[in-house]
């Protein structure tokens, strides 16, 4: 992973004389709580900062725990540098801190807010190839994309399977629901598989966006109404795609089942499974994707070496 300048400008300012901003840049957190709780300002920006903040200066630092503190104490998450417009998740972005990209967004932060060129900290982090903070933005922006609260920390991917290169296309359906499992969860879960697939190198997708552009209503409905094998793989050929991933998730006694499967559109073959249980909480749902995605793309690329092509 490489790391991408933003245009921060928060390092040329260590010379500042306040005692909490040398604190906070020296990664001492006895002192910040020391100093804040003797009056200090959690918001404090130098002068010459040109907006940049305590928090700021703590997220390019990675200064978790600090950063941590400074929110606890009323520090604005997502307040903006003047000029570029960054925000502090912008600069845990830039430096390459994912533990504090963690801390903001627990806390909050907005995954789509812009800073300079009109970017999101997520569009930072994919240049950058930081893939797990890629995931991570991607999964946030898909969760306040469906009206639900900041992510908790339950629901933060702390370690997942390599993802293996991958030749092909494969047609995305959206994952379905069984019993009293809600259509927001599996939209969500949706939006996770298709941010991890993204990252196959190799690999394209077709979204269930794209099938709406592509068909009309009544194939859409056939295409939607398809509960086998057979018929996804002759919904994915006519599209162009090797593969149809789909999907269920289904509550067993006190636990969320997800399951996922991929087809060969051309041999009509079902090439991998996968099935998870989970706590029957959304925080433990969301984090089982990323990595049951990996598995089902093993199952995949073994199936291709076996056939000896996609």
């Amino acid at each position: 992973m490489k790391r991408v300048w933003v245009g921060l400008a928060v390092g040329l300012l260590t010379a500042c004389t306040a005692p909490i901003w040398r604190a906070v840049d020296q990664g001492d957190l006895a002192q910040v709580e020391r100093l804040l709780s003797a009056g200090g300002d959690p918001n404090y920006s130098p002068a010459a900062s040109g907006g940049s903040t305590l928090l700021m200066l703590a997220a390019e630092r990675g200064r978790a725990d600090i950063a941590r503190l400074l929110i606890d104490r009323g520090a604005v998450v997502d307040a903006r540098r003047e000029g570029n417009k960054n925000t502090a998740l912008h600069h845990a972005v830039g430096a390459g801190h994912l533990t504090v990209i963690k801390v903001l967004l627990e806390h909050g932060a907005d995954p789509f807010k812009v800073g300079v060129d009109n970017r999101t900290a997520r569009m930072y982090a994919q240049d950058a190839g930081f893939r797990e903070a890629t995931l991570l933005l991607a999964q946030a922006e898909a969760v306040l994309q469906e009206g639900a609260p900041p992510l908790a920390s339950a629901s933060l991917p702390v370690a997942r399977e390599k993802l293996p290169p991958l030749r092909g296309s494969a047609l995305v359906m959206e994952i379905k629901t069984v019993g009293s499992v809600s259509a927001q969860l599996a939209s969500v879960a949706t939006k996770i598989l298709l941010a991890r697939l993204d990252e196959v190198e190799g690999f394209s997708t077709v979204t269930p966006e794209d099938l709406q552009l592509m068909l009309s209503v009544e194939k859409q409905k056939d295409a939607l109404g398809c509960d086998d094998v057979k018929c996804m793989a002759e919904v994915g050929g006519a599209l162009g795609a090797d593969f149809v991933v789909y999907g269920q998730i289904a509550v067993v006694g006190s636990q969320y089942n997800l399951s996922l499967t991929a087809i060969d559109s051309k041999r009509s073959l079902a090439v991998g499974r996968v099935s998870v249980l989970v706590a029957a909480n959304e925080d433990a749902l969301a984090a089982s994707v990323p990595n049951a995605v990996a598995s089902l793309i093993a199952k995949v690329a073994r199936s291709q070496v076996d056939a000896g092509g996609p």
